[in-house]
C-alpha cells in the first residue's frame, strides 16, 4: 500500500479532471488560459511523468519552469475565484509525479514552499511581455543581469566549490 494513496484518493474524488480556464485581460491586453489535470475547489493538481528518479523532480521543476506555470495556474484560479465568489480562496497546488520506468513509482509533491517564487517569476515574465509588446523591443536575457552592461556574474553553491587544492 502506497503512503500517499489516501491523499490521492481524497484529491481525486473531490476534484474534476481537465477543467479549462480562460481569463480575458488578466492584466491589460493579456489573456491567459490553463487547464489543470485535476481541479478542486481549493486546490489543483498537475500530472507529470519522468524517466528519471522521482527524487530528482525538484530539479525538474526548475529545469522546465513548472514553478512558473504553477504560479500562473494559482493566480488564474485566484482571479477566477474573485470573479465567481468575490474573494480569494487559499489554493494549494500539487504535482502527481509518476516514473515511466519499473517499478513505476509515484509521489505527490506540494508547491507550497516554491509557489511564492513561481508567482513572482510569472509576474516578472508578464512585465517583460508587456514591455516588449508596448515598445516593440525585446532586450533579451541580458536585461535580467544585475551587473552593469548586462553582464552575468555566476557563483557556485558552497557545496560545488573545492574544499582544498586536492579536491
Amino acid at each position: 500500500k502506497h503512503p500517499s494513496e489516501k491523499a490521492f484518493k481524497a484529491l481525486f474524488e473531490k476534484g474534476e479532471p481537465e477543467v479549462s480556464y480562460f481569463i480575458n485581460d488578466f492584466v491589460p491586453d493579456v489573456n491567459i488560459k490553463f487547464r489543470p489535470d485535476l481541479d478542486g475547489s481549493n486546490y489543483f493538481l498537475d500530472y507529470k511523468t519522468t524517466s528519471e528518479s522521482i527524487s530528482n523532480f525538484t530539479k525538474t521543476i526548475l529545469n522546465f519552469g513548472y514553478d512558473i506555470s504553477a504560479g500562473m495556474y494559482h493566480e488564474g484560479k485566484q482571479e477566477s475565484n474573485r470573479e465567481l465568489y468575490g474573494e480569494d480562496i487559499e489554493t494549494k497546488m500539487y504535482w502527481l509525479v509518476q516514473c515511466t520506468n519499473p517499478p513505476y513509482d509515484w509521489a505527490i509533491f506540494s508547491a507550497e514552499r516554491i509557489m511564492p517564487i513561481g508567482i513572482q517569476k510569472f509576474y516578472t515574465l508578464l512585465e517583460r511581455h508587456n514591455y516588449s509588446k508596448s515598445t516593440g523591443q525585446y532586450p533579451g536575457i541580458a536585461h535580467f543581469a544585475n551587473a552593469k552592461h548586462g553582464i552575468f556574474t555566476p557563483e557556485f553553491a558552497p557545496w560545488q566549490t573545492k574544499l582544498n587544492n586536492l579536491i
